[in-house]
């Protein structure tokens, strides 16, 4: 579900943006791209990600994810994109495919807090016309999580742009933390 509301097939942004990827590539396919995707978002060898963006294996990829970001830019009428999909691996390849500047947040919530949350079950809003959960996840498997995200965002802040935010405070303090990412941003809004 888009936040536009219609499904993702429906919803006027991404339909465009499909559609301008299949005339500008003939090999693109849009269930071969979102497996791509999600391989560079749950990448093990979080090393190696920066030999990706110059193998021959995934340049027409590369090509196309930089076409995507560029279709959506143009199609919203847009200079800044925000890109949540918490992926600290997507990040640092987009980061490594130098087409843009790319300015990295990283919010961070408390460990007890994250393996609290796992253990809920929670409905996934992006399913409209079927019931889906995320999965939980034990507190020990939230800790290793966490920690690996923690340790691969070390790479993050070696980049040019990179601020980390507490959720925490961005809770107790949303004006404070609000103002620290707008001067970040060196944007007004």
């Amino acid at each position: 579900l888009c936040s536009c509301g219609e499904e993702m097939i429906h919803c006027p942004l991404w339909s465009k943006v499909d559609e301008q990827l299949k005339q500008n590539f003939t090999d693109y396919d849009p269930i071969e791209f979102k497996k791509r995707v999600k391989e560079i978002q749950l990448f093990k060898n979080f090393s190696e990600i920066p030999n990706i963006v110059t193998s021959a294996k995934w340049s027409s990829f590369c090509q196309q994810v930089k076409a995507f970001y560029t279709i959506i830019a143009a199609q919203s009428n847009k200079e800044i994109i925000v890109d949540s999909s918490k992926s600290v691996a997507w990040g640092y390849f987009l980061y490594h495919l130098s087409f843009v500047d790319i300015y990295f947040i990283h919010l961070e919530r408390e460990l007890p807090s994250v393996a609290n949350s796992w253990k809920k079950e929670m409905q996934l809003p992006e399913y409209t016309n079927k019931e889906v959960f995320m999965p939980t996840k034990s507190t020990a498997l939230s800790t290793k999580l966490w920690l690996k995200i923690k340790v691969m965002a070390k790479k993050l802040k070696l980049t040019p742009h990179y601020l980390f935010v507490s959720y925490e405070k961005l809770c107790e303090h949303p004006e404070a933390q609000l103002q620290q990412i707008k001067l970040f941003l060196d944007e007004e809004f």
